[in-house]
């Protein structure tokens, strides 16, 4: 959670949230959170996940519309962790509201068995590899399979669409004088913005399919983290996949992109054709992924830095 919004974050906003979704505060930790404040719950004698974030970074419509997709994908049988209702029925309940009109929202989903392979060294060792990156590949086949033509039930929870998550915005956070990176992004965007958005290859995606947003338990996946996901080509969520396998992870080497992507392409088409024109397009998600993060590195710290 950004500096200036962690700051409105205080012990009133967690108790209000384990309230609303009927918590005992006693049975609460905390867990590494990047732009939300994460806590492993239980109840009714089950581990739960709590989010919570602020209105301006998630705001109560999209993420209305995040746990309808969420719901949509788990009645599709797509191995997710799902959002559960709080006792007064809702899937998203709405906090401290502050007099400028901002607020918290926060979310309870079932937690999802197993662990991410990226915290747990051992548990790597043993998954990592071709039938990982097969399944891997399979459940993103299935997961954009059943999104086609899939809208939310209302346009107010419209989940954006890629163009509109803020660091895409590289001239707002980049320096003026990094020119050559604000021209090659220009040219990126415009390039991205020509291509045809048809329902076959455009659509809701996760936008995060990293080796941090899985569980695995007894071999098998269970995608988690959906609060990124955005209206894009479905071919970006290959180019991330791809992107941070052969770039590594905190905690291992990078694999090699031949080593993942055969096996990866594989488990998709069980589930989904894919035109080799998508496959061409992936280099340029590479890109734009690259600037992003690239922007994003001087959202969260100082140019210097």
């Amino acid at each position: 959670m950004q500096k200036e919004l962690a700051e409105r974050f205080d012990d009133a906003v967690l108790e209000e949230a384990l309230e609303r979704f009927g918590l005992d505060p006693e049975r609460v930790r905390e867990l590494p959170g990047f732009e939300n404040r994460v806590y492993e719950v239980e109840r009714d004698g089950r581990d739960h996940i709590l989010r919570i974030a602020h209105s301006a970074r998630r705001t109560v419509h999209a993420t209305r519309g995040e746990v309808e997709w969420l719901a949509h994908l788990a009645e599709q049988g797509v191995p997710v962790a799902p959002a559960v209702r709080s006792p007064a029925g809702k899937r998203v309940e709405v906090l401290c509201p502050h007099p400028d009109g901002s607020y918290f929202v926060a979310v309870l989903f079932v937690r999802a068995e197993g662990e991410v392979l990226e915290d747990v060294p051992a548990l790597k060792a043993e998954y990592w590899g071709a039938d990982l990156f097969r399944q891997w590949g399979a459940v993103t086949g299935k997961m954009h399979r059943v999104s086609v033509g899939w809208h939310e039930s209302h346009p107010f929870h419209r989940r954006p669409h890629w163009w509109q998550y803020d660091v895409v915005d590289v001239r707002r956070f980049v320096p003026p004088d990094q020119t050559r990176v604000r021209e090659r992004t220009d040219e990126l965007l415009a390039r991205l913005h020509a291509f045809p958005r048809d329902p076959e290859s455009y659509g809701l995606i996760h936008a995060d399919l990293t080796q941090y947003n899985f569980c695995v338990k007894d071999g098998r996946m269970t995608l988690i983290d959906f609060d990124n996901c955005e209206r894009s080509w479905f071919a970006k969520d290959l180019a991330v996949s791809l992107y941070y396998v052969a770039g590594g992870a905190r905690t291992g080497e990078p694999t090699p992109a031949e080593e993942f992507l055969p096996p990866f392409l594989e488990g998709y088409r069980e589930e989904r054709e894919i035109d080799p024109r998508v496959v061409d397009t992936v280099p340029l998600f590479l890109q734009l992924q690259r600037v992003m993060n690239y922007a994003l590195a001087f959202q969260r710290n100082s140019a210097e830095e």
